[in-house]
């Protein structure tokens, strides 16, 4: 799909100018099935990038997402984009002496906080200018609830160099310490242009992807932009359970699906499982 430039914080207007009640995001956070439509993903995005404007936030700033799987992660992750902040991934299995290096090393002004991302996350993210919390009882954090319905609904993108940041994302640090990988909006805007083109030859169009891997790994960010910039629906897991992720591939009618070594010889455990379920539409 071709995108008016802009910036890659809004891989999913076009879609929720078409059609705004077409579903985007179906969430399982919590045990709960939680849906955005495009038309409701719109209005927030506009309002997180306008709220962290207005907090002083300024275009090239870090914001980092210390989020689980949910789909505030993926409003978090495109707001701040819009904005022209460069939202960063953080490895919330670190220790808290890892986190903190990780932020200071970023030169991370913000901070997007789910407490159920455990304390040492949370004492992390306080050493932060600027800290947004999720479903957080903690006072002296912003609520991301309340910032959303504050803010302004309108919001006039700045100018962005397309060779500008667009994400920080920080390798996991199994083998050494996590590293800052830089990614320009130029080369996401043109990796989901190759993606559409994809879609189009080998997928059949729209695509229903699923994220159950931790958001903070680049698979499910990738999974994320890949199904909302075609106008899809993404499907987000709040882990990685081997029968509910065949499950939901059969039930949402996934089309897109990716995964590692251990990932495929685990599901492969599920062979009686899968014999039962219907995957004619990956």
């Amino acid at each position: 799909m071709k995108h008016k430039w802009r910036n890659c914080g809004f891989f999913p207007q076009p879609t929720a100018l078409a059609d705004p009640e077409r579903v985007a995001i179906i969430d399982y956070h919590g045990g709960l099935q939680r849906t955005r439509k495009y038309g409701e993903l719109e209005d927030r995005l506009n309002r997180i990038a306008s709220a962290f404007t207005e907090m002083g936030l300024r275009p090239g700033d870090r914001i980092a997402l210390i989020v689980g799987n949910r789909l505030e992660y993926v409003e978090a992750l495109f707001g701040a984009m819009r904005a022209g902040l460069v939202p960063m991934t953080v490895n919330i299995k670190l220790g808290e002496d890892g986190l903190v290096e990780t932020l200071r090393l970023a030169g991370a002004r913000a901070a997007v906080i789910d407490p159920s991302c455990g304390s040492a996350a949370a004492s992390a993210a306080s050493a932060c200018d600027i800290v947004v919390g999720i479903d957080a009882p903690n006072t002296d954090w912003l609520d991301y609830e309340q910032i959303i319905a504050r803010a302004a609904p309108n919001f006039s993108a700045p100018k962005l160099d397309p060779s500008a940041p667009a994400m920080l994302c920080f390798t996991s640090g199994s083998t050494g310490r996590p590293k800052g990988v830089v990614m320009s909006h130029r080369a996401q805007m043109r990796l989901q242009e190759i993606n559409g083109e994809w879609q189009v030859n080998q997928a059949g169009g729209i695509l229903r992807g699923i994220i159950y891997l931790p958001m903070f790994h680049v698979n499910g960010i990738y999974s994320a932009c890949v199904a909302l910039s075609s106008g899809g629906l993404v499907v987000i897991l709040p882990s990685f359970q081997p029968a509910q992720l065949l499950r939901m591939l059969e039930f949402h009618r996934i089309t897109y699906f990716t995964g590692i070594a251990v990932v495929y010889s685990m599901l492969l455990r599920e062979r009686e499982l899968m014999q039962t379920l219907d995957f004619s539409s990956l």
